[in-house]
């Protein structure tokens, strides 16, 4: 695969879907934390996420679906590439 960053085999955190209603209400840490969990029981070793970065300045919620990158760090995700100036890949091992 031509996007892949290296060899390493990892599960795919890919959009966060969360109601509008339910914004703000920590649904969106409870499915990363759930995705984990649920990766971590079917022995991933590494979850790789390809958020929005909204460090940079606001992110418009049309394309925070994919997660934020404040999100997913406080997960302890670190960045491993970006191929745009607000989309790095992102990955935890676990």
């Amino acid at each position: 695969m031509a996007n892949r960053v290296d060899d390493t085999p990892v599960w795919a955190l890919t959009c966060l879907f969360v109601p509008r209603e339910a914004r703000g209400t920590g649904v969106a840490r409870e499915l990363v934390r759930g995705a984990l969990g649920y990766a971590r029981a079917r022995g991933a070793s590494c979850v790789e996420a390809y958020p929005v970065d909204d460090i940079l300045g606001p992110v418009h919620s049309d394309h925070a679906y994919h997660g934020w990158v404040s999100l997913l760090l406080g997960f302890g995700f670190t960045e491993v590439a970006r191929r745009t100036p607000k989309r790095p890949v992102l990955r935890r091992r676990i």
